[in-house]
């Protein structure tokens, strides 16, 4: 991590985060999961402010992610990809 500052300024993001999970009526083990999993985030990128993160830095943590589970390469989870923009055809 570059400096405390940076990763207190993540912290309103991750209760936001944290927040918007709960509303969407996620159970307390997969809200915590997940919050956990943006924290790893924030030290891979050396806590960047979330406006800076782009989506090769979500690709890469995923990839980590991905080998640190054993999971195939594929598609990346919808909950990733709206970090980028979204092409919707019709």
């Amino acid at each position: 991590m570059k400096s405390g500052d940076s990763a207190v300024g993540w912290s309103a993001y991750l209760d936001s985060f944290a927040l918007a999970l709960k509303v969407e009526g996620l159970k307390p083990h997969t809200v915590s999961c997940y919050v956990r999993d943006v924290r790893k985030l924030g030290d891979s990128t050396d806590w960047l402010p979330p406006s800076q993160i782009k989506a090769q830095h979500v690709r890469a943590h995923v990839d980590v992610l991905r080998e640190q589970v054993d999971l195939p390469h594929g598609p990346i989870p919808s909950i990733i990809s709206s970090f980028e923009p979204v092409q919707v055809r019709s």
